[in-house]
C-alpha cells in the first residue's frame, strides 16, 4: 500500500540515487542505456513498431520496483511487482508483461520471456549488465560470479536461440565479453541436441 501511494513515477525518479555496478552509474543510467539496445535489437530483427514501443516503455520502467519497499523485503518479486505497479499506473498490458518477464530466465533451463517485448528488454538488460561488468573488470573468476554474469549470458543465448533472433554480440555486450557469452552458448546447444 505504501508503494502504491508512492507511485510508479516517483519510484522511477528515485532510480538515480541507487548505484548499479561499480563504474556502471545508477539504475537510472542503466534504464537509459536499455532504450538504444532495445531499438537496435528490434531493428536488426525487423520487429513491428508496436513491439518496439512496448519494449522501449518497459525498459524505462523495468527497474522502478527495485526501490519499492515490497521488493526491498521480497527480492523474488522483482519484475512482478513492477508489472503490478505499472498496470495500476495505466500502462498497457504488453508493457506490464514485458516488465514482469525481463528477468527471465532466472536459471538455466528456466522459463523464457513469453512476449517479444519482454524478450527484447531481457536481452538488452542482460547485455548491458555483462558489458558494464566486463568494462569495469568484474569478470567472474573460478566459482565467484557475484553479478550473475554466467546466468545472464546463458539467458541471453537461450532467448536469442528460442526466438531465432540475430544478436550483434559485440554491439550488445562489448568486444571483451563476446567469448564469455559464446562459452555459455555451448551448454545451451548441447541441451538442445546440437
Amino acid at each position: 500500500d505504501r508503494d502504491r501511494r508512492h507511485g510508479l513515477a516517483a519510484m522511477v525518479a528515485e532510480l538515480d540515487r541507487v548505484s548499479f555496478i561499480e563504474g556502471g552509474g545508477s539504475l537510472a543510467d542503466k534504464a537509459a542505456r536499455l532504450g538504444p539496445l532495445v531499438e537496435a535489437l528490434a531493428e536488426r530483427n525487423e520487429l513491428p513498431d508496436d513491439v518496439r514501443r512496448a519494449a522501449l516503455r518497459a525498459a524505462e520502467l523495468c527497474k522502478a520496483d527495485l526501490v519499492s519497499r515490497l521488493v526491498g523485503e521480497f527480492s523474488a518479486l522483482q519484475g512482478y511487482a513492477g508489472s503490478v505497479y505499472a498496470g495500476e499506473a495505466g500502462e498497457p498490458p504488453e508493457v506490464c508483461a514485458a516488465i514482469e518477464e525481463h528477468h527471465r530466465p532466472e536459471e538455466a533451463g528456466g522459463e523464457l520471456p513469453a512476449s517479444p517485448a519482454g524478450a527484447l528488454v531481457a536481452l538488452a538488460d542482460k547485455g548491458d549488465t555483462i558489458r558494464v561488468a566486463f568494462s569495469a573488470g568484474l569478470e567472474p573468476t573460478g566459482s565467484r560470479d557475484p553479478y550473475g554474469l554466467r546466468r545472464a549470458a546463458a539467458g541471453l543465448a537461450a532467448i536469442a536461440l528460442g526466438r531465432g533472433w540475430v544478436v550483434d554480440l559485440p554491439a550488445l555486450v562489448g568486444d571483451g565479453a563476446v567469448r564469455f557469452v559464446l562459452d555459455r552458448l555451448e551448454p545451451v546447444l548441447l541441451e538442445e541436441g546440437v
